[in-house]
């Protein structure tokens, strides 16, 4: 059975054809230190297991070394080993993503990403912070709130758990261009913003459902009250929310509630769009007026580059030969194969490796015998081996193990190598062990279930998920669907056994863990009724303390393990990667919800460099 297992990790590897994205592109799919990579691929030694001993035996050709990744190691790259900046030039990038609009109200296409060049919201990532303690790691947006600062607003305030004050920046002009001529942006804005957002059918609703009454204090101050009772996440939520990009009421159409003419596109931000050809290509240019100054180095006026320019190129082989060639200076959403091939071919080029935005793993119904017994539940987990899977199936691109405190949490997150131990049980390999508690729960001959997923959804996992669970007793049927018809299973719970299912990079890991706390959540998929578990998020609920709260989270998360909710699975990385003329990056992926396009306004070109490759 192990040989089984094994072959299928290097069979699955083969075929695996992971969900990806760019960062720059920001097409939402799904531990350590972060280095720059220069040069030769470094393999990670680690101590072989049977299983990967079996793999290599038959399968001796997928010894190819892969990229390391981790944290950034120089304490100094965030100021100084970047170099001085520079102003002109061009930034080149390519997306894989078309899309018709940029007015990000009804959550087109990728508007979120590509009008916020233009668009800016309530606060942004703090792009001061020493990458050493957080980088931004996560390809969907999503900044915390202890590494965030206020953007269009100078400052807010929480006078109470339902209550924001809302100070606007003062000097935030729009643009200067018509109809909008460059005007003052003020607490009207701010109030009209966020009655739009809340009154549109079309955004995602999570926090704006919350709002009780937006009220304009002055001409510089808004207030804002929320519906009881209160959340410790909901008032920063509102603040960062991927809908509240900021537009001007005077470029929106009347009948449609939203700016469809390009050339009405008008922000805040550091660039304006000068012209766009749907399907082909996007070229932004400098805003001359721009207010907000590099947080690395005050007193230097944003963007450094005269324009940024974004060519539509649908097929990944492309976008790797511009990359090659020079024509675009980074690309991101790489896989390991991806990056090595570079490597060959630009060995100058940086790389780094940041958590994919979401994992796979498996739910299984706790309401319904046998996953009714912990015990069982747990079995289930002991009998996958993660690190093999990460190894073989991921090629070692990947976390051991994908919680719903994850990397991109920054000082919450726990490796998985710092678990506790009542964590580390669960999710070591011990088949044995997972026998034993089987036998325990009354299943000494394990028993009969199913698994229902998406075969096109990273394919092979589930099988493998299959032969580790045959290897304890427990026999489980493969029942595939495609999405239309599986996301109705899912979001119905008519699923009877396990299900795939996904944890995201959540802005708020609140907002996932909650979900556990009510078995009639549509996403509690595991219909999971734990009143330990609920006595915990209830606590959570009124604790608005950060530090207090970040320790009751990752309690939480632990419970979820500890009780074994879902089986986890490990969390595949992605790699970015970029010319050394492009200055003052660091890998980043974006510094707020949806602001990718905001982290190229702090970047530069060494032109001379350039010019010689």
């Amino acid at each position: 059975m192990r040989k089984k297992v094994a072959w299928l990790l290097v069979s699955s590897m083969v075929a695996l054809s992971l969900i990806v994205t760019s960062c720059s592109t920001a097409t939402p799919v799904e531990e350590g230190t972060t280095q720059e990579i220069k040069g030769e691929v470094v393999q990670k030694e680690t101590p072989k297991t049977e299983t990967e001993e079996t793999v290599e035996e038959e399968k001796k050709e997928t010894e190819e070394k892969v990229p390391t990744h981790g944290w950034l190691e120089d304490s100094e790259t965030p100021t100084t080993a970047i170099g001085d900046p520079v102003y002109g030039g061009v930034i080149n990038i390519a997306t894989a993503t078309d899309w018709q609009v940029f007015d990000t109200i009804r959550y087109a296409g990728q508007s979120h990403v590509y009008g916020g060049p233009v668009y800016e919201k309530l606060a942004i990532g703090d792009w001061s912070v020493d990458r050493t303690v957080f980088n931004f790691p996560d390809d969907s947006g999503k900044t915390p709130e202890a590494f965030s600062t206020p953007l269009l607003l100078a400052s807010w305030e929480f006078p109470d758990p339902l209550t924001i004050i809302m100070n606007v920046r003062p000097g935030v002009m729009w643009q200067d261009k018509p109809p909008v001529n460059g005007r003052a942006f003020d607490a009207d804005d701010v109030v009209w913003n966020l009655e739009r957002s809340n009154e549109s059918p079309y955004i995602e609703k999570t926090y704006f459902d919350m709002i009780e009454s937006i009220t304009k204090i002055d001409n510089m101050t808004v207030e804002v009250k929320l519906k009881p009772p209160a959340q410790p996440f909901s008032q920063f939520g509102l603040l960062e929310t991927d809908s509240n990009h900021f537009v001007p009421r005077e470029a929106v159409e009347p009948e449609s509630n939203q700016t469809e003419d390009w050339k009405k596109v008008i922000g805040t931000g550091p660039f304006l769009v000068d012209d766009f050809v749907p399907g082909s290509s996007v070229r932004y240019v400098r805003n001359p007026n721009y207010y907000r100054d590099d947080e690395r180095h005050p007193g230097n006026q944003l963007p450094y580059v005269d324009e940024l320019q974004v060519a539509i190129i649908p097929e990944l082989s492309t976008r790797v030969a511009a990359f090659r060639t020079g024509k675009t200076d980074m690309i991101g959403g790489l896989q390991w194969k991806e990056v090595q091939s570079i490597q060959q071919s630009n060995p100058e080029t940086l790389f780094r490796s940041y958590p994919a935005n979401s994992a796979i793993i498996y739910r299984m119904r706790n309401d319904i015998p046998p996953f009714t017994d912990a015990r069982v539940r747990n079995a289930m987990q002991m009998a996958v081996d993660l690190e093999a899977i990460r190894d073989s199936f991921y090629q070692g691109q990947a976390y051991s193990y994908s919680p719903f405190v994850t990397a991109v949490h920054g000082d919450i997150y726990t490796p998985y190598e710092d678990l506790p131990e009542s964590v580390k049980n669960i999710t070591t390999y011990d088949p044995e062990g997972a026998r034993a508690l089987l036998a325990e729960a009354g299943y000494p001959d394990g028993f009969k279930t199913n698994i229902t997923y998406v075969p096109t959804q990273n394919p092979g996992l589930a099988e493998i998920l299959q032969a580790y669970l045959a290897d304890i007793g427990v026999e489980a049927e493969m029942k595939t669907y495609d999405w239309p018809t599986f996301n109705s299973i899912r979001l119905n719970k008519q699923h009877q056994g396990i299900i795939q299912h996904w944890n995201w990079n959540s802005p708020s890991p609140i907002l996932l863990l909650n979900v556990f706390a009510d078995p009639t959540h549509i996403f509690n998929l595991s219909v999971a009724n734990d009143p330990e578990f609920k006595d915990l998020m209830a606590e959570i609920s009124v604790e608005f303390d950060y530090a207090k709260r970040s320790e009751l989270v990752q309690k939480a998360d632990y419970m979820t393990i500890e009780k074994s909710f879902y089986i986890t699975m490990p969390q595949g990385l992605l790699t970015n990667a970029w010319h050394p003329w492009l200055r003052g990056y660091t890998g980043e992926c974006t510094i707020g919800n949806f602001q990718y396009f905001q982290v190229f306004a702090r970047l530069w070109v060494d032109e001379q460099m350039k010019s010689e490759r």
